[in-house]
């Protein structure tokens, strides 16, 4: 789960601070690391005048948006890379790429911090070409095809899946003098060929222009905004908006979209490298993901966890009057924030139930189920929530959240809430028990660590220090997002589901 983003300026302006502002919207996607590229294209003659990158450990910060004057860059606007290096000139460019990064592959020193920049890898061929890549998702090498990658010295000495998408990119598109959309759309279909997973990818070829495409079935999101003769993709709606640019359209599965950097060419060229496509989104966009104001396939986010509350409150009521368990008695419904506030709200509308937040968010830590280690997410949950005391004691509460995937976090809640004096714990959950890793981008790798792995409810309940744990079906999970865009047929589901 990272965060891509890129503009291109038919008006020549300096796109790098929209980009960082772009990029900003979306850092609950990555948190981990950012980077970005600037490139001076000359329109004229359709070649790459000057590239230059910028990478950092951590988050943008709004003191980055609000000193970036693109006027004193070259002179004394400077920027500290955090490697042990000198000073080096933040970037400049009427093309700019962009990424945050959430880490499933690859090491954490600076050079796995994307974007990545890359020369031709058959030197007697058209040197002056450079590939500049972002990419979210994650990919594996299609069993079969891991000797003919070796024999293409595709799969040597790279460290992260991105780099092995770029490199069989490269392999397909060298020893072409002229790219043309012919020619690119085979490369990327090529990619199908080799590699299984999800890809949305950026990326700007320097005697070419501007490229982005999505895997066959779109399971990482990817749209395309506009503002006057600028062109903006960013993997959510939100970041789109958060850079002043009207949204257009998604990137369809399967499809790729071209920006040429002649001005002459402004037509955005949209080919499809494989057709019939089963759109197939990754569930846990809505359930978790993306940010709350985002659009995604048509679907708002907002609205999507709204019906999930909606369909949860059925589930709830269900349950507890199977078990004997008076709604009445219960005092409040609250959210575990912030993913899960909307659904909260509309559990307390079902059920007549009072809404209150009790639960009070540190803003300066940083999401915990995205954090790169076990450790590291234990001892930021001990400071992610402050409580509301006085309203607790002797208190009958619901307990929303979004999903339970390692347990960690709501472990921590229960017990403050029980120290804090609550006398029933019901634990809600907007999405279907997670037993299964992912493959596809979710930092959910080791199955050992999934806490309905192999327990059942009243197991897991015991093991949070719940009274009750209840789930959200699969089913209205689906159709919580399907009911919005009929469209959508089915998603990515492999951590409910297992990767069939």
């Amino acid at each position: 789960m990272c965060g891509i983003s890129a503009i291109i300026s038919y008006s020549n302006e300096d796109v790098i601070k929209s980009l960082l502002e772009s990029l900003y919207y979306i850092q609950h996607r990555g948190q981990d690391s950012f980077g970005i590229v600037g490139i001076q294209h000359s329109q004229r003659i359709m070649l790459c005048n000057s590239l230059k990158s910028y990478k950092r450990h951590g988050l943008i910060k709004t003191e980055d948006l609000m000193n970036y004057d693109s006027s004193r860059i070259g002179n004394s606007k400077k920027l500290l890379l955090p490697t042990g290096n000198d000073y080096e000139d933040l970037p400049k460019g009427n093309v700019g790429i962009g990424h945050v990064r959430y880490p499933t592959t690859g090491g954490k020193d600076i050079n796995s911090i994307q974007p990545f920049i890359k020369r031709p890898t058959l030197k007697q061929q058209y040197s002056n070409r450079q590939y500049i890549m972002a990419h979210n998702g994650q990919v594996r090498i299609r069993p079969g095809f891991e000797r003919v990658l070796e024999e293409l010295n595709v799969s040597k000495n790279i460290s992260t899946d991105t780099e092995l998408i770029l490199n069989i990119l490269m392999i397909e598109l060298d020893y072409q003098k002229i790219l043309t959309d012919e020619i690119i759309r085979l490369a990327v279909r090529k990619l199908g060929e080799y590699l299984i997973g999800s890809y949305s990818i950026i990326l700007y070829i320097t005697d070419v222009g501007l490229i982005t495409f999505r895997d066959i079935n779109g399971i990482k999101p990817l749209s395309i905004g506009k503002k006057y003769d600028n062109y903006i993709i960013n993997s959510e709606t939100v970041g789109i908006k958060g850079a002043d640019y009207e949204y257009m359209c998604s990137v369809d599965p399967g499809e790729v979209v071209i920006f040429y950097n002649n001005q002459y060419s402004r037509d955005v060229v949209r080919v499809k490298y494989k057709e019939n496509c089963e759109l197939r989104p990754c569930i846990f966009e809505w359930i978790y993901m993306a940010n709350v104001s985002s659009v995604i396939e048509g679907v708002s986010v907002y609205d999507a966890r709204l019906k999930m509350g909606e369909y949860l409150a059925n589930k709830i009521k269900q349950t507890l009057i199977n078990v004997g368990y008076d709604i009445a008695d219960i005092d409040y419904v609250v959210p575990v924030p912030e993913t899960s506030k909307p659904s909260a709200i509309m559990v307390a509308e079902k059920l007549g139930i009072t809404y209150r937040e009790l639960l009070i968010k540190n803003r300066y830590v940083n999401r915990t189920f995205i954090m790169d280690s076990q450790n590291k997410r234990k001892h930021n949950i001990k400071h992610k929530f402050l409580l509301i005391d006085h309203l607790i004691r002797d208190k009958n509460i619901i307990l929303v959240d979004d999903s339970i995937v390692r347990g960690n976090t709501l472990k921590h809640v229960v017990s403050q809430l029980r120290n804090a004096g609550a006398r029933n714990i019901i634990v809600a959950s907007c999405s279907a028990p997670i037993r299964y890793i992912n493959r596809y981008g979710i930092d959910i790798q080791d199955p050992e660590l999934l806490i309905a792995r192999s327990k059942n409810e009243d197991e897991i309940a015991g093991e949070l220090g719940a009274n009750a744990v209840i789930y959200q079906s699969i089913y209205d999970m689906k159709r919580a997002i399907m009911a919005l865009n009929p469209k959508i047929k089915n998603f990515e589901m492999s951590v409910f589901e297992g990767d069939k």
